[in-house]
């Protein structure tokens, strides 16, 4: 049997003709009715998807990485004493 397909370029905006003209409150209705299809199995990756697209999850990643690069350079200088070369983040 064979299965349907769409290319990603019309299923986007095939998904964008339908959520554009949507409220607000639409749109949460329908993110809403989507999440109560998920079986339980499938309903903690429905939200991890959501938070890691949600509006902010962008700069907590990036506050993140940022103190990421900070402990690396921490680790630097401890390794390599005072004058290993790393740059200075105030």
């Amino acid at each position: 049997m064979k299965k349907n397909r769409i290319a990603l370029k019309p299923y986007l905006e095939a998904v964008e003709n339908i959520c554009r003209p949507l409220s607000k409150e639409q749109l949460v209705e329908l993110v809403l009715k989507l999440a109560q299809d998920e079986s339980s199995s499938g309903r903690l990756g429905f939200l991890d998807r959501i938070k890691v697209w949600s509006p902010g999850t962008e700069s907590m990643i990036n506050a993140v990485a940022d103190v990421d690069q900070l402990l690396d350079n921490i680790q630097a200088l401890k390794a390599g004493g005072a004058g290993a070369a790393c740059p200075l983040y105030i």
